[in-house]
């Protein structure tokens, strides 16, 4: 996948304040903590505990949202719209974001526009 920035809010935190890792680990949108924390590509990554901000550390790529947060089906139209940290969908190991909504409910056909996306 092309380097994608990454979106942050006004105050540089990355999606949301949302923890990346526990998406893969269990498997929920889960709000991370200001106090575990890490700094990758320009932006804070918040996180439920110091082990999750460990592990992102180690692999930031493995666990930072596909097109920097962004929808990914809105990406592979080439309309990089925000994507919401409560509307997301894990497709081979990768995590990506989906705008809120009609967009969320159509996530088990965006799988075809992934390799589209990537190639913008």
């Amino acid at each position: 996948m092309a380097k994608h920035d990454i979106r942050t809010d006004r105050n540089g935190v990355a999606i949301d304040g949302y923890d990346a890792v526990a998406y893969f680990t269990d498997g929920v949108a889960t709000k991370g903590n200001p106090s575990h924390s890490h700094v990758w590509r320009g932006a804070t990554w918040h996180f439920t505990s110091d082990e999750n901000a460990a592990t992102f550390a180690e692999d930031p790529e493995r666990y930072c949202p596909q097109f920097g947060g962004s929808c990914a089906f809105g990406s592979s139209l080439g309309m990089p719209l925000k994507g919401s940290p409560k509307a997301w969908r894990i497709v081979d190991d990768q995590l990506f974001f989906l705008k809120a909504g009609p967009v969320r409910s159509l996530s088990h056909a965006f799988t075809g526009h992934i390799s589209k996306a990537a190639n913008k």
